[in-house]
């Protein structure tokens, strides 16, 4: 049997962050259950849900934000070329496109 998912709640119904999974003998030490739900395994904590006691809602904004957004992947490019990485960082990545560079 696969494990439960548990995501944390504040008293707004906001997800807190916190996540856990099932065997009972993980149960976090601040459990109560009013202030744990059980989720799914996709469950995304990167984004900001409010719990109604029977459902998950998205503030208005994120859909259409997230429909219209470049990539994750474009946005930390970007980054990396308008040398907003720290040193360190921007070391690691140039290493990594000189080993593998575009065709």
């Amino acid at each position: 049997m696969a494990d439960k998912i548990w995501v944390e709640i504040d008293k707004e119904g906001n997800c807190t962050g916190s996540k856990w999974s099932s065997p009972a003998e993980l149960i976090p030490d601040n459990y109560d259950e009013d202030s744990w739900v059980e989720v799914t395994e996709d469950f995304d904590l990167g984004v900001k849900k409010t719990w109604d006691g029977t459902n998950w809602s998205v503030p208005p904004y994120y859909e259409s934000r997230e429909a219209v957004y470049p990539g994750i992947g474009e946005q930390l490019d970007d980054l990396f070329r308008q040398g907003a990485f720290s040193v360190t960082m921007t070391e690691t990545l140039q290493a990594i496109k000189d080993k593998f560079p575009k065709a």
